[in-house]
């Protein structure tokens, strides 16, 4: 089946894996932009009659390629279902959002590759960090199943009447009240924490580890690497741990090993590199570089 024939067959087909009450929705396919380039076609299912503010945009491409990979047909459409009924995002008023005061309590941080992002980047408020750029988003959910979230542009900023850095402070008072996770590479990897919302940073003992290295994200692990704008957690992270580099390993999460660990810059930025040109899907990369955190300075730049 070729993605057009997928696309069609989706749209005509999915409303037998939903529940009675989406009989009669409206669908529409269209194309969605996201940030490093990727860009996605949507399915978009609107229950008749329902006045509900938001609806979640069902990435067609990514499931065609579950499909191409062996996944089977009834199983893709049944996940892409489930992500539809299991969405509150009627729960999100969308006429706050036409104020800065009614909306400024979900705006967050999210992290980009500047070079790459050109483009996206050129309607949307941004703030440049080192190679990196800070971009803003609404937060119009946030569930243990993943995050919804609404980019924004100058338009809505030209709406609100604000200035950029009323919108960054906002975005760095709330990524403060976020619930990060950490917890050692071992225990995510080898015994099978990573999907637990664990926050170890008080019970580890660097010393005592025969490699120091931890992972550093959000409870949702989805872009999670704008977690390092969260300056308390940052200055409880060095009180624990010294000075310690910061390794991002994609949008979703970073690495944060101890700088006395004796391992060298240049070594580990190779290795980034290597794994985001060998294993890395492209719409996940953040950078090739590795960061450190000045305690001194209170700030995060390239290593």
């Amino acid at each position: 089946m070729l993605f057009t024939e997928f696309k069609n067959y989706a749209k005509e087909n999915i409303i037998n894996y939903l529940t009675p009450d989406f009989e009669g929705a409206e669908m529409s396919i269209r194309t969605v932009h996201k940030a490093n380039g990727y860009n996605y076609e949507a399915l978009s299912i609107g229950k008749k009659g329902e006045k509900c503010s938001v609806i979640p945009a069902l990435d067609l491409t990514r499931a065609f390629e579950k499909y191409q990979q062996g996944a089977d047909l009834d199983e893709v459409l049944s996940e892409l279902a489930d992500i539809r009924m299991n969405a509150k995002l009627n729960n999100f008023d969308k006429n706050s959002i036409l104020t800065f005061e009614g909306i400024k309590d979900r705006i967050l941080p999210r992290l980009v590759n500047t070079a790459t992002n050109a483009e996206y980047l050129s309607n949307k408020p941004h703030v440049e960090f080192e190679d990196l750029s800070i971009m803003f988003v609404v937060r119009v959910e946030a569930t243990s199943e993943g995050i919804a979230d609404a980019p924004i542009d100058n338009q809505l900023m030209n709406l609100w009447n604000v200035d950029l850095e009323s919108i960054k402070a906002a975005a760095f008072e709330n990524i403060t009240n976020q619930q990060p996770v950490f917890m050692s590479i071992e225990k995510a990897l080898f015994e099978g924490k990573m999907n637990e919302d664990i926050f170890d940073l008080d019970n580890i003992d660097p010393e005592e580890e025969e490699f120091p290295l931890y992972i550093l994200t959000n409870k949702q692990k989805v872009q999670g690497a704008s977690i390092i704008f969260n300056k308390p957690l940052m200055e409880r992270i060095a009180e624990k741990l010294g000075k310690f580099l910061i390794i991002p390993s994609s949008i979703h999460e970073v690495l944060i090993i101890p700088a006395n660990t004796g391992r060298d810059t240049k070594e580990l930025s190779d290795l980034v590199k290597r794994i985001n040109d060998e294993v890395l899907s492209p719409r996940d990369r953040l950078s090739d570089n590795v960061y450190e955190f000045d305690i001194e300075e209170d700030t995060i730049k390239i290593a």
